[in-house]
């Protein structure tokens, strides 16, 4: 479902903000990147696709603990969405990924900043 997958959306969610609807921190389509960016989107879709995957230890809970909510929108139309929790929720935790370290070059490609 990854490969080849045409939209890209990460929210933060919860933290400090609560339930405040915050602006999405990527919002990719597929059809508006060069080839570069398809790859560095394509990746990003993979590597988040196995994150949700991955059942480690389980990460610490507070309300003040920011998580990203996933959606991915593969070539075929189909519609994946997943949590993932923040890095103040999993450090320590083997096994899970660094959501903002690996947004991180995806940011420019949104239009947002590092």
């Amino acid at each position: 479902m990854t490969e080849g997958c045409s939209r890209l959306k990460v929210m933060q969610v919860g933290g400090y903000a609560g339930t405040v609807a915050m602006p999405p921190l990527i919002d990719l389509d597929r059809t508006h990147l060069d080839a570069a960016g398809r790859a560095a989107m394509d990746d990003a879709c993979r590597r988040l696709t196995a994150a949700a995957q991955t059942k480690a230890a389980a990460p610490v809970i507070g309300a003040d603990l920011a998580g990203f909510r996933v959606e991915i929108v593969g070539a075929g139309g189909a519609i994946q969405s997943f949590s993932l929790p923040g890095p103040e929720a999993t450090s320590g935790l083997t096994g899970q990924t660094d959501v903002p370290l690996l947004l991180a070059p995806l940011l420019a490609l949104s239009g947002g900043s590092a």
